[in-house]
């Protein structure tokens, strides 16, 4: 600072009329750009002010340092927050310098290029847009290119680019950016934090967010890493990561950023428009909560720094948006309209084809909708089209879809359209707005997959499925309705179809990559590359996982910045080989990414006289009943009322909780019954009253299935005492979706070995629950021996004298061991314990035996197995709970089971609750003994439980809580044993070899010659 203040001292000494030389002057700049970027405003005014008046002498020119000197006036106003006053400012300069008729061209570029981003503050985003292409043409016709003004002109472009919704084209041009700028400039440079900050805003714009956090993670390590943790710019990294992980619908996260945002304007900026833009964020995010106090005071709060600042800024159309939103939920849908009213007044400021004016209108349409004005409403839906200039003809073609400006808006905006026509249909009766609400609705669809299409993270496409699931059910709900009136098939066809496509399964895409010789073309390098990139994503995540709470706000201590810093540059380099696949191979990239409709014809005739398939489809009314024959599609819808709910709730807990089945057995086996029965009367009797043959039944369930374990519902007609349950009269098996299952059915594992089963040793015992513990904790006290599985050993050694396989036990069952014979093995077995993880499902995991081996902690987590290539036929998880976790709509449950399916293994048997450990310890040695016999895995699970439950004596264990906590997810087909097909040619030589022997003494008899 000395040096500084010597420095301005020198300069406010110098005589009236010298002129500034270039060393001196350039030092000059670096003191106003240093006293603004500390906020000093007050001593970049005095500076600025004391070096203009020198030009005020007589016959002082107005040269170049002149006008750079005094766009500096604008800077600090514009620094401010006074962007009107800014412009103001700078447009006087720009005129003064225009009458000097000088052309200088790098002055001319500054200037304009100021101008730019005071348009883009002030939501001209067309003027700045139009502005920075005519600088960019400026820029190009230079003699001599400097590198860092063209970067300033790239980054002058992308942003109106990514107001106005090209974020494509944005993020092409901060790429570039970013580019030039890391081969000019050390990694910590401002502009390239800039630059991170951008990028991340505009790939969370399409959906990427997991994209956008790696580099807002990184710009807001480097930021506090040179500044500290109080420094200016942090705000804005706080307010944009707040942003995405509002998007991902981690709210507590986001609001605790946001007001990190809050604590360092409070400090720099007092009273600035983006403290009201994070008030209104945090309103939404308290209101999705379920708060609708707390969103009214930040949203009055975020109005009245907007009207102090200008009364037509556009951002504060979006706290109309807010406000009208929150009138909704008070059904003051008059109120709502005038505040979306006022939105769409302030937007049209901006651009009249602006997205966000495509939204309110949409919103509108919704409110008059509610009031039952029917027409009002879609007067307002066909405006919102109109303003994304809405075409139909573009869904026809998928390049055409893939070019689209703004996908994101073009979704939700089909879907609020689409919804307001099915809304309109049902207080009017008008079939044809049920064709038009298809319509919008399935166009809708395709946008959902274009956007996919572009995602590279798993994280990612789940977050889509939430959004996506309530546009398929919509969908499917205009087909219903359309089958119901007009009676045509191919609407019901639809409807399922739907329901499958609704399903989007990255097991499915996993499974697909495993698939040889599909694309022969393709080289083997790029796939060992893919998997590559895939394994050290994984091994970084976990590292971090265990250092450290996940949550964002307190994830940068310098003891993990070498981790992040290295895991960042991986998933750059997973983006950019995803791009490159895309692009060389785009037959290849939509075969693994791209989800298309089942071939319904094929599917009914490969299945059997015998077998059906029965899918579900919930929505927040109604359950969508699909049962598939050889010879029919059974569609049934019934209403998702209370007594159906409490019905599943029962039967769950009369099932999975054992405090309340020991508390009184016969009073929960009663209950258990009764939710069961009424069960099988609403979901279930009306499909096989149509179906009086069938024997094999694949359910596939959505959420609230999920809790129904439909084997053991109670026959039609049959008495709680006699355990006839429905797995006695027919296999029931279980999948995902139908795509997954039909890929599963095409896997054909080559494995070297048939069995390898694994039992860690806990050495003592303790009753209580672990189900409180932190993860970590409790890997640590299962392995102290605080958890014992005493029947985990005995029913690995009574499968290993079936199977004749090989067991790893007790301290021999290593993650180490696991990994290098599991995947040459037919069948997996694991008895062990689990832990889940609700919050992170990949970070779920098997506790194996701890070894002092550097590369394996013992801690076999589930994206650790997606990684693996299994070449298993069965996978058993004889652990707690390796069918539960995480539900996500779309993709089911992810479990430990699922992460097996992603690993290529086509069947996983999985369990629903904390199955008891010396009852599985009986079940799964019958379980291996009917497997033997070549029967289906599922009968052979049907027999084990009859086996389990003819031996039983205990009159209380026969309660399904302790044997039918197993399910078999996937293919069906039986296993069968490798030392079998090895040994099969013994049977064929041994009998050759009498018979050769037989016909020598026959001939020696016939010729004793």
């Amino acid at each position: 600072m000395k040096s500084v203040i010597a420095f301005l001292l020198c300069i406010l000494c110098l005589p009236a009329r010298s002129q500034t030389d270039s060393i001196s002057f350039n030092g000059l700049l670096d003191s106003i750009e240093a006293f603004i970027e500390a906020l000093d405003f007050g001593k970049a005014e005095n500076l600025v002010n004391n070096t203009l008046r020198k030009y005020e002498n007589p016959g002082q020119s107005k040269d170049d340092n002149y006008f750079k000197i005094a766009a500096y006036t604008s800077a600090i106003l514009f620094e401010k927050g006074l962007f009107q006053q800014a412009k103001v400012s700078l447009d006087q300069v720009i005129l003064d310098y225009n009458k000097t008729g000088k052309t200088v061209l790098n002055t001319e570029i500054d200037l304009r290029l100021q101008g730019c981003n005071i348009l883009v503050r002030l939501g001209k985003y067309e003027e700045a847009l139009h502005e920075s292409e005519e600088i960019i043409k400026l820029e190009k016709a230079r003699d001599q290119h400097d590198d860092k003004r063209r970067i300033r002109c790239l980054i002058s472009n992308a942003i109106p680019n990514f107001y106005l919704y090209n974020t494509e084209k944005s993020i092409s041009l901060y790429e570039e950016a970013l580019e030039t700028a890391q081969c000019i400039t050390p990694d910590d440079n401002v502009l390239i934090e800039s630059l991170y900050s951008n990028l991340a805003i505009a790939y969370s714009n399409l959906s990427q967010n997991e994209k956008a956090l790696n580099y807002l993670e990184n710009c807001l390590s480097l930021r506090i890493r040179k500044y500290g943790p109080d420094f200016h710019r942090l705000e804005n990294t706080y307010y944009n990561i707040g942003h995405v992980l509002e998007e991902q619908q981690k709210y507590k996260e986001a609001i605790a950023n946001y007001n990190e945002n809050l604590r360092i304007l409070a400090l720099y900026y007092p009273g600035h428009e983006f403290a009201a833009e994070t008030h209104r964020r945090i309103a939404q995010c308290t209101q999705a909560l379920g708060d609708f106090s707390l969103p009214f005071e930040h949203l009055k709060k975020a109005e009245k720094i907007y009207l102090a600042l200008d009364r037509k800024n556009p951002n504060l159309a979006h706290v109309y948006k807010a406000f009208a939103e929150l009138c909704e939920q008070k059904e003051d849908y008059p109120q709502a309209i005038l505040y979306a009213d006022s939105a769409i007044i302030l937007t049209k400021e901006i651009a009249r084809q602006h997205p966000w004016l495509a939204v309110h209108l949409g919103k509108k349409a919704r409110y008059y909708l509610k009031m039952g004005q029917v027409e009002e409403a879609l007067k307002n839906s066909q405006k919102s089209l109109e303003v994304l200039n809405y075409d139909g003809t573009v869904f026809q073609d998928p390049q055409k879809l893939n070019d689209l400006p703004d996908k994101g808006h073009f979704m939700s905006t089909l879907y609020e359209c689409g919804t307001v026509y099915l809304d309109a249909f049902r207080l009017s009766h008008n079939a044809q707005y049920l064709h038009e609400a298809k319509n919008y609705l399935e166009h809708s669809i395709k946008v959902i997959e274009a956007i996919r299409l572009d995602l590279a993270e798993e994280s990612s496409k789940l977050e889509l499925n939430q959004p996506a699931s309530e546009i398929y059910a919509k969908c499917l709900e205009a087909c219903y309705y359309l089958w119901k009136i007009e009676g045509r098939t191919d609407f019901k066809e639809r409807a399922f179809q739907l329901s499958e496509l609704r399903r989007h399964s990255t097991v499915l895409e996993a499974i697909r990559s495993r698939q040889k010789n599909i694309f022969p073309e393709i080289p083997e390098e790029h796939l060992l590359r893919e998997r590559n990139l895939q394994d050290q994503i994984t091994v970084l995540e976990q590292k971090l996982a265990g250092l450290k709470d996940t949550s964002r706000i307190n994830s940068l201590s310098s003891d993990d910045k070498p981790l992040r810093d290295e895991l960042f540059q991986v998933k750059l380099r997973w983006y950019r080989y995803l791009d490159t696949l895309a692009e060389k191979y785009p037959e290849y990239y939509e075969f693994r990414y791209r989800k298309r409709p089942i071939n319904l014809d094929l599917l009914q005739k490969s299945l059997a006289p015998d077998e059906i398939l029965i899918e579900f489809f919930d929505t927040d009314s109604f359950i969508y009943i699909f049962a598939l024959s050889r010879d029919s599609l059974l569609l049934n819808r019934i209403t998702s009322d209370r007594n159906l709910l409490a019905a599943i709730d029962r039967h769950h807990l009369h099932l999975t909780n054992p405090d309340t089945i020991l508390a009184d057995f016969q009073s929960s086996l009663k209950q258990l019954h009764a939710a069961s029965a009424s069960i099988y009367t609403l979901l279930l009797e009306p499909v096989f009253k149509l179906n009086q043959n069938i024997r094999d039944i694949t359910i596939i369930p959505d959420a609230r299935e999920m809790r129904i374990l439909f084997d053991i519902l109670p026959d039609a007609g049959e008495k709680m005492g006699d355990y006839n349950y429905l797995f006695n009269k027919y296999d029931i098996h279980y999948a995902q979706n139908l795509k997954v299952l039909d890929a599963q059915k095409s896997l054909r594992p080559e494995a070297n070995n048939y069995f390898v089963g694994f039992a860690p040793d806990y050495q003592e015992t303790d009753p209580f629950s672990i189900d409180t513990f932190d993860q970590q904790v409790l890997a640590t006290l299962v392995r102290s021996g605080l958890f014992r599985l005493p029947g985990a050993r005995k029913e690995m050694l009574d499968i290993r004298s079936i199977t004749r396989g090989q067991a790893y036990l007790d301290r021999d069952a290593t993650e180490r061991n696991f990994v290098t014979n599991a995947t040459s093995s037919k069948i997996i077995h694991i008895s062990a314990h689990a832990i889940l993880d609700h919050d992170f499902p990949a970070m779920s995991k098997f506790i194996f035996s701890r070894s002092t081996d550097s590369l394996y902690d013992g801690d076999l987590t589930a994206a650790e197995i997606c990684n693996l290539d299994l070449s298993a036929d069965l996978a058993v998880l004889s652990a707690c709970h390796t069918g539960s976790g995480k539900i996500n709509r779309g993709e089911g449950v992810l479990s430990l089971g699922r992460a097996f399916a992603f690993a290529g293994v086509p069947s996983t048997l999985i369990s629903l609750w904390k199955v008891p450990d010396e009852t599985t310890a009986r079940l799964m040695p019958e379980f291996y003994e009917a497997l033997s016999k070549g029967i289906t895995k599922q009968a052979a699970l049907d027999r084990a439980r009859n086996q389990y439950l003819a031996k039983t004596k205990i009159q209380e264990q026969k309660h399904p809580y302790f044997w039918a906590g197993f399910v078999l997810y996937g293919d069906n087909k039986p296993v069968h044993p490798i030392r079998i097909e090895r040994e099969m040619w013994l049977f064929v030589l041994i009998p050759g070899v009498f018979m050769l022997i037989f016909l020598a003494y026959l001939s020696k008899v016939r010729n004793p010659g």
